[in-house]
């Protein structure tokens, strides 16, 4: 009990609460994200553990919620990036 870190234990559980509310808004079914590696993709299928993601070259990709919160960046419809992942013409 006395390693344990319950200052670090706190921050990690308001940083958590952080990026729910900042972007948990975007966890939705058609919704567009942005991955650093992967680029933008496109929401397909969701549930209360794991989305599916559609990226450009990593099609039906799982992640798991918590993990899409703090590596997907929200993209809006009408973002450049994506008109170009709809139609890369």
């Amino acid at each position: 009990m006395d390693d344990f870190d319950f200052t670090q234990n706190y921050r990690d559980k308001w940083k958590d609460g952080f990026y729910i509310v900042r972007y948990g808004f975007f966890i939705d079914k058609d919704n567009y994200v942005f991955h650093r590696s992967w680029g933008v993709g496109k929401i397909t299928e969701l549930n209360t553990a794991e989305m599916v993601i559609d990226f450009k070259d990593k099609k039906g990709h799982k992640m798991d919620i918590q993990m899409a919160l703090k590596s997907l960046k929200p993209l809006r419809e009408e973002h450049f990036w994506v008109m170009q992942f709809e139609k890369p013409e």
